[in-house]
């Protein structure tokens, strides 16, 4: 009997070394994939459950938003976005010369890319850059949210949301060799 006890026991070791392996792989492959069966490792604060409840609550209340940034940018929020349930791409982006997109997003749409972003920004597993750039669009989101008021009249307020933190083209220095501009200066 000791026989078959111990290979009873060496065919459990390996099932149990198969199974782990195999657990791991399905992790990595869900995390990949953004659909993984648990909840990412935070990395720093998130914002607190009001703030980001209130956030929310500010998003869906509007019935869509303007969203101006780089196109890099927009395919990152795209890319975190689009693993959530609410997502839904915009079908009117457009782009000027400068690489800068403007997209209208539905609040359904804009709910989904808040959360995203959140869980983005704070995920340990994510690399600093994508934590951070997460954090920075959300950041600008959420202040955007904020600034809007409340529709008077009934007409609900359209949030107009920049994510670009360089400063206007007035305020740039002329390009080495770049003419003077003429006239007067802008406001």
């Amino acid at each position: 009997m000791a026989f078959g006890t111990k290979r009873l026991e060496t065919a459990i070791n390996r099932l149990e070394e198969q199974i782990s392996t195999l657990t791991q792989a399905v992790g990595a492959l869900g995390a990949a994939m953004g659909q993984g069966g648990h909840h990412p490792v935070a990395v720093g604060a998130a914002p607190g459950r009001e703030e980001h409840g209130d956030l929310l609550d500010r998003a869906a209340g509007i019935s869509y938003a303007t969203i101006v940034c780089h196109r890099d940018t927009w395919s990152f929020l795209v890319e975190q976005a689009a693993r959530t349930e609410h997502f839904r791409l915009p079908a009117g982006v457009e782009e000027d010369g400068d690489g800068l997109i403007e997209a209208d997003v539905s609040a359904r749409t804009l709910l989904a890319a808040i959360d995203a972003l959140r869980r983005a920004g704070h995920d340990a597993r994510a690399s600093d850059i994508t934590r951070a750039l997460a954090r920075r669009v959300h950041h600008r989101i959420g202040d955007a949210l904020k600034e809007l008021e409340p529709p008077a009249g009934g007409h609900p307020a359209v949030a107009h949301i920049v994510i670009d933190d360089r400063p206007p083209r007035a305020a740039l220095p002329p390009a080495a060799g770049a003419p003077a501009p003429r006239g007067p200066a802008a406001p």
